[in-house]
């Protein structure tokens, strides 16, 4: 049907990278979609308790590698499909489970973005300038840790459409963007 559009959400609590990568081939099926929507890096960040020291559950150079690979899986299966990478936002200041790396992680995504042609939509700068505006951190976080509220959302939601530039949605990049 024409106009008509097919919403996939694919959602799994405390997954990483490295859980998308492996349900990729799985989850994503026809028909092809026109967007795919990529966002990691909140709990690949989160510190993970081992014998001698805490460490990011995935480390960011690895992060790097599976997401290039994912997305570039991605660009090969659904050659039509626009890919956004979208970056995480800042876990809450006083969760122990923040690595303070999350600047990391976005920049990541945002030389992942740029070499596989993907579009960059920054979640951790829309995060940071709504924080910079005097947003409340506790009202951004449902559960005072690494999941947003509805507020939160609103702020990711900003980031996509930031993503998209003067036009009100993400155009695939074939598309006119004159009018």
């Amino acid at each position: 049907m024409p106009g008509s559009q097919q919403i996939f959400f694919f959602c799994r609590g405390g997954a990483t990278v490295l859980a998308g990568l492996e349900w990729a081939p799985y989850v994503w099926s026809e028909p092809s979609p026109d967007y795919i929507l990529v966002a990691y890096g909140m709990n690949d960040q989160t510190l993970q308790p081992t014998r001698l020291r805490r460490r990011p559950q995935v480390p960011v150079e690895e992060f790097g590698v599976a997401l290039r690979q994912l997305a570039g899986d991605l660009h090969a299966r659904f050659p039509e499909a626009t890919v956004i990478l979208m970056s995480s936002a800042r876990p809450h200041p006083g969760w122990k489970g923040n690595s303070g790396l999350s600047h990391l992680y976005s920049d990541r995504v945002a030389a992942v973005s740029a070499s596989t042609g993907s579009v960059f939509a920054d979640g951790l700068r829309a995060w940071d300038q709504a924080l910079e505006a005097g947003a409340d951190p506790d009202s951004l976080y449902e559960n005072h840790a690494n999941h947003p509220t509805d507020s939160g959302h609103l702020i990711l939601a900003a980031a996509l459409i930031a993503a998209a530039g003067e036009g009100a949605c993400i155009d695939p990049p074939s598309a006119d963007r004159r009018g």
